[in-house]
């Protein structure tokens, strides 16, 4: 809808206020105010009271041709009426009308659709890039040569050797091998491990970026960089790591295996669930957020059951790029530092380390953040917003405890002890208690539960609201 709407209900009476209000949306809307029409008369009733709703069913305050109109559905003898229509014409409608919100636009350009890999050239060219360093993984060769074949004499070189968790001892031997080659930009073919390097390298020299990702991880789209040296992975967000462009290819996700996909895919759903509640957040990424959800909730199963569907395989990219989109605009919490601890300490797989402790995160959350559990519940219908993730993951057949990736019991104690180290902004206090108890359900694959723990917001916790922004080093 082109026209935005306001409610208000005041001692009785409801307003609202419309851009071209319309017999059609004063229906609707009389429903959303639970206003019906009385059959025994002309007027209307408010559904839940019985009470008539006086003759004067709408007035106009601005002329015909003002951009905004205020249509008034009350009582038409209500005390309240004249202050109200007063308040509005004086201007003072600060309370009902106005949300206060920061929002980052994205400034990556981005290419999405079917065969636009072909369009490599064309972007690198459009950036001035004339040396396109290709970064893959070992695993990934052979689409890396694809790719320097379609760039020609535009392609500097591949490196093969992209690592999760960047590595900082692989980040300056890719440098190095960049400004051997003299490359003046690099082409990240691949998912998180590759697109960080590509951030490291841009860091640390300047050059421009371009992705054509294969998996849903998100990392194109966001200022995140994180890097991991001596078993400790750091996060920082940075606005020049951000790409200069990003190509969507849904055929490079046909070849996905079926168990990275359903894993790659819930970690995009973790983006969404912790926009949904971010400190930060703002209309457009809760917006985003929902649509992302929705995307991958529907796809993820029929990519489980048939990879080569190449519907479902756009709709889960889609809601990726979405899930992306939020992960590079708003905050997050609880959950990536988790994740973060866990990848740079034990080594564990990225996707499926968010995949096991999504749900548990999200049952300590849940209390605190009941619009982000509402939303997850409209796109995932269940007892709770975390049982409901946890059955999802289940029945598309995603790891559920974090021994079977190859963490130790032992290291739990470890693991708390790191999550507790930095302030950490989350919607609800987290204290040692909480953190070890969360780390013990999903180490053994229980299903989740609301953590016990100190709920003073200013005990020994990691949020720390006051100095922290929504957890920018996400």
């Amino acid at each position: 809808m082109s026209w935005e709407l306001r409610e208000r209900i005041r001692r009785g009476p409801a307003r609202l206020l419309a851009s071209r209000p319309t017999r059609q949306t004063r229906a609707s809307t009389l429903q959303r105010l639970g206003i019906h029409r009385h059959p025994a008369d002309e007027g209307y009733r408010i559904r839940s009271t019985g009470r008539r709703v006086g003759a004067r069913r709408a007035k106009r305050v601005f002329p015909r041709r003002s951009a905004l109109s205020l249509t008034v559905l009350i009582d038409a003898h209500h005390p309240s009426v004249d202050a109200s229509l007063h308040e509005y014409r004086s201007g003072r409608t600060e309370e009902i009308l106005m949300k206060t919100f920061v929002h980052r636009g994205q400034i990556t350009k981005v290419v999405f659709g079917s065969g636009t890999r072909s369009r490599i050239p064309q972007e690198a060219d459009a950036l001035g890039c004339r040396r396109v360093l290709i970064l893959c993984t070992p695993g990934q060769v052979e689409q890396a040569a694809q790719m320097r074949d379609l760039l020609g004499a535009a392609a500097a070189g591949t490196f093969t050797e992209a690592a999760a968790h960047t590595p900082v001892d692989v980040t300056e031997k890719a440098v190095a091998y960049a400004r051997t080659v003299g490359a003046d930009s690099v082409l990240a073919l691949g998912g998180g491990s590759t697109i960080g390097l590509g951030k490291a390298i841009a860091v640390r020299t300047g050059l421009r970026q371009l992705a054509l990702p294969t998996t849903y991880a998100g990392s194109e789209m966001t200022p995140i960089l994180g890097e991991t040296e001596g078993r400790r992975k750091t996060t920082r967000r940075l606005p020049e790591v951000l790409l200069n462009t990003v190509v969507y290819d849904v055929d490079l996700t046909l070849t996905l295996p079926m168990a990275t996909s359903v894993v790659s895919g819930i970690n995009a759903m973790a983006h969404a669930v912790e926009a949904l509640y971010a400190q930060d957040r703002d209309p457009v990424a809760f917006l985003m957020a929902g649509e992302a959800l929705d995307s991958l909730i529907r796809s993820l199963p029929v990519v489980a059951r048939r990879p080569d569907d190449v519907a479902a395989r756009a709709d889960a990219l889609y809601g990726a790029w979405l899930a992306g989109t939020c992960l590079g605009t708003v905050g997050m919490a609880l959950h990536h530092k988790v994740c973060h601890v866990l990848g740079g300490t034990f080594g564990l797989p990225h996707a499926e380390t968010h995949a096991v402790v999504l749900p548990h995160v999200v049952a300590h959350n849940g209390p605190a953040a009941p619009e982000a559990m509402a939303r997850i519940a409209q796109a995932l219908p269940g007892d709770d917003a975390a049982t409901g993730l946890f059955d999802f993951a289940g029945r598309l057949g995603a790891p559920r405890a974090l021994r079977d990736l190859g963490m130790p019991e032992s290291g739990i104690e470890q693991a708390a002890e790191l999550v507790m180290r930095d302030g950490y902004w989350n919607p609800r206090p987290v204290d040692r208690i909480a953190v070890r108890a969360l780390l013990t359900r999903a180490w053994a694959g229980e299903a989740p539960s609301v953590s016990p723990g100190n709920e003073d917001p200013q005990s020994d916790s990691v949020i720390e609201a006051s100095t922290t922004t929504g957890a920018r080093h996400a």
